[in-house]
């Protein structure tokens, strides 16, 4: 994982550091398909940054679409992030794995709107099949504390809704119907931990960590 240093004025923070931070935002941007706002900061010092640490990063960003999954709130804390730094090529590298730990909140508009796309085709007949088990899924609700989903049987002629619940267990995001009795984990990233999975005023809010191997 690597980016540019930019140019940009000694307001707040040191120079280099301030160059780490306007990269960084720079990168991170860069990587999504939209993001409405962004606020990010790096603490430490110069001196620790020519040793090649930077102590500490918090972002919070707004309306983010990234692989066209749309979140409302993005929060994400970094521990101690060792860099190798390239003076003379303006730029540095990651060079061991850090923890970071994150929290996003979603609506339920974003998440319609994102199960629409082609990019998350794959998670939108997974719904379909795995849980609602239909052959379509025509809507993706978030109800108070509950995801309300409907969608059409395989004749396509009956619709069909049901209520589901989010639970976090060992790291994982299950998905729950009691009354229908299904009990379904669903399919995520392997280096990501979920803490916390919860529904509540009408929002998804999932919270966990992971390890950022460059």
């Amino acid at each position: 994982m690597a980016f540019n240093l930019t140019n940009t004025s000694l307001k707040d923070k040191g120079l280099f550091l301030k160059l780490i931070e306007n990269g960084l935002k720079k990168w991170i941007i860069s990587k999504c398909n939209s993001v409405q706002s962004l606020k990010l900061e790096v603490f430490g010092s110069d001196l620790d940054l020519f040793k090649g640490i930077i102590k500490e990063i918090k972002l919070t960003a707004k309306k983010v679409t990234f692989k066209g999954l749309s979140f409302n709130i993005v929060k994400i804390n970094t521990g101690k992030i060792r860099l190798n730094i390239k003076v003379f090529k303006k730029s540095i590298n990651i060079k061991e794995k850090f923890k970071i730990e994150g929290e996003v909140n979603f609506t339920s508009k974003e998440l319609e709107d994102s199960l629409l796309l082609n990019e998350l085709s794959t998670l939108r007949c997974w719904l379909s099949k795995e849980i609602l088990e239909v052959k379509e899924l025509l809507s993706f609700k978030i109800d108070s504390d509950k995801i309300k989903l409907i969608g059409l049987n395989e004749d396509k002629e009956k619709i069909k809704t049901a209520y589901f619940t989010l639970l976090a267990d060992k790291g994982k995001i299950i998905i729950l119907n009691e009354e229908c009795c299904i009990n379904k984990t669903l399919p995520m990233d392997k280096n990501i931990y979920i803490s916390e999975a919860n529904i509540t005023k009408g929002e998804i809010i999932l919270k966990g960590y992971s390890n950022v191997i460059p």
